[in-house]
């Protein structure tokens, strides 16, 4: 628990005990998952159970303020949760909450205000994204990546909230709006397709991963946030799109412009339709940092152990290569979604971008990402965890925001934002500043010397 939250309850600690019921609160106790039976049971043993409660739930870990809020909200402690939010502006809750109105639902729309009850952290706008400045270029080599083109490459961000057949996606512009500011500051250049049918979300991603720009970039970022299952996304016309094909279109036959290039993928979907009720913890969690996996080492006998006339077949490449995926959750689970905050994938990975992308790679920024996540949960205690797979990966991959390795490059890409358009300009064309007449198909550069591109923000 944050020492603010602490210093909340002990100095409110009287009014707490006076004005709690025990009795009333204790099976919300239990189904918010904030002490086990075991452990309620010693409290009661103590001479006052209800200071001994507010004593022992400092101690609970990271979300045990957010569950005592629910807990303390589920039982009609009106005024404890008043005193505990006044003020506060960590949590946002439902406008339901401050008042007396879920007195007035049915039995039935009571349980669904219960289900869907959220303790997640307030949502993170994107004018408050902020990238952090790398100190320290990291230039390419044999372990390392080269990310030092200006700009560091081009970001395609597809956005599926309203559909013809499914529910609306209510809360995912957050998402597209927080990831589009997050790439800008990471140094790329962001593109934003929304609300796209199967045949125009093949098509964009077709011209996206054969547009000749990536040619002068160092990286591409494909962000897909839909409805989905185990396995597809699922298009604004019901229709989908095996995550499979997705891939396929930039591999290294595919996509020659990306060929040796890192390609990093976020799928912000369910995958199924399984939920994940956690695991009881008793006392805070220890924090780990998942290690990043050794590279594979070249084998200097392959030559000797291979015949002369299949040396040529080992040369070549294979044709996934330097790939990076991040789902939100894992093989046939949900991923959780806030009408107002947005996801708690990407609101997780903004945040930790923001703050360590100046100094981690990619590996160790996703570990962190799903060190964020373990702390989110409804009010029943349900979880959510991300998955990263690699295809090809052989070195780190660092964003080295805020530098730039040369001002002379072979192209110069200059991100221009105005109210709803974002210009490419090169100076390699002496012509005039004429009205924009060529749109940016995802084919390649026009031969104007000006590009108008796609709503960004």
């Amino acid at each position: 628990m944050e020492d603010r939250h602490k210093n909340r309850i002990q100095d409110n600690l009287s009014f707490l005990v006076k004005d709690t019921d025990y009795d009333r609160l204790r099976p919300e106790l239990l189904k918010h998952k904030l002490f086990p039976a075991t452990h309620l049971a010693r409290i009661e043993e103590r001479p006052n159970k209800k200071l001994e409660l507010y004593l022992q739930v400092q101690r609970r870990g990271p979300t045990a303020f957010r569950r005592l809020l629910a807990s303390l909200y589920f039982s009609g402690h009106a005024e404890a949760l008043r005193v505990l939010t006044k003020d506060e502006d960590s949590l946002i809750f439902d406008a339901c909450l401050m008042t007396d109105c879920s007195q007035q639902l049915s039995e039935e729309e009571s349980r669904s205000k219960v289900e869907g009850f959220d303790l997640t952290d307030s949502p993170l706008q994107p004018n408050n994204i902020v990238i952090e400045p790398a100190t320290m270029l990291r230039a390419g080599d044999d372990m390392t990546y080269s990310m030092t083109s200006w700009p560091r490459g081009m970001a395609l961000i597809i956005d599926n909230e309203d559909f013809e057949t499914l529910p609306p996606r209510r809360g995912s512009h957050i998402d597209s709006d927080c990831l589009a500011r997050l790439y800008r500051e990471l140094g790329f250049w962001v593109v934003i397709k929304r609300n796209l049918r199967k045949i125009s979300l093949e098509y964009e991603l077709f011209s996206f991963a054969t547009d000749t720009v990536h040619q002068q970039l160092d990286m591409a970022v494909v962000a897909i946030l839909s409805h989905g299952e185990n396995g597809s996304i699922i298009c604004t016309n019901g229709e989908k799109v095996p995550i499979e094909d997705i891939l396929s279109k930039f591999n290294n036959r595919e996509a020659p412009p990306l060929k040796g290039k890192p390609k990093f993928f976020i799928f912000q979907s369910c995958r199924g339709l399984k939920i994940d009720p956690g695991v009881d913890v008793d006392g805070l969690d220890d924090d780990r940092m998942i290690g990043m996996d050794r590279m594979v080492q070249h084998h200097p006998n392959l030559q000797q152990r291979l015949p002369d006339r299949d040396l040529e077949i080992v040369a070549r490449d294979p044709s996934y290569e330097d790939i990076f995926v991040s789902y939100a959750t894992i093989p046939t689970y949900v991923a959780y979604r806030n009408n107002m905050k947005g996801s708690w994938f990407v609101q997780c990975l903004c945040k930790v971008f923001m703050k360590h992308s100046c100094e981690e790679d990619l590996v160790s920024l996703l570990a962190r990402v799903t060190q964020q996540l373990k702390t989110y949960c409804t009010s029943r205690g349900e979880k959510q965890v991300n998955e990263t797979l690699l295809r090809g990966v052989t070195r780190r991959l660092f964003f080295n925001p805020g530098l730039v390795a040369s001002p002379t490059l072979s192209i110069n890409l200059e991100l221009v934002k105005e109210d709803n358009v974002m210009e490419i300009s090169t100076e390699s064309f002496e012509v005039e500043s004429d009205p924009l007449d060529d749109i940016w198909s995802g084919t390649g550069l026009a031969t104007d010397s000006r590009v108008l591109c796609s709503q960004i923000g």
